[in-house]
């Protein structure tokens, strides 16, 4: 799953077995790939590969997958980053990743 969202709330220190996540609470924007709600909560580790640095009001470009509990999860190595400077174009690197998802589409509300 792929998308643009805007974080609305980060938890850090949940416990989630074998360890523990933050988890960020996003209002998607922009849906790359897959079938999305338009709020959703995405979980990341609190290890060195996680997405510690999410803030609220940021806007994010997200790759996530779901684990064997059906919740969405994502690291950096995924290639999730920040938009620095929402409303400017993305990085080379992120415009051939969602090149390749191919056009994005609105949310469709539920």
């Amino acid at each position: 799953m792929a998308f643009r969202g805007r974080v609305l709330e980060v938890r850090h220190g949940l416990p989630r077995a074998p360890h523990f996540v933050t988890s960020a609470t996003f209002k998607v924007l922009e849906v790359f790939k897959g079938e999305l709600p338009r709020r959703l909560e995405v979980d990341t580790g609190d290890t060195s590969c996680g997405l510690r640095t999410l803030r609220v009001g940021e806007q994010w470009v997200v790759f996530a997958r779901r684990d064997e509990d059906g919740r969405l999860h994502t690291r950096q190595c995924t290639g999730t980053r920040r938009i620095a400077r929402p409303g400017r174009r993305p990085s080379a690197a992120m415009l051939r990743r969602l090149t390749t998802l191919g056009p994005g589409r609105p949310v469709q509300p539920r």
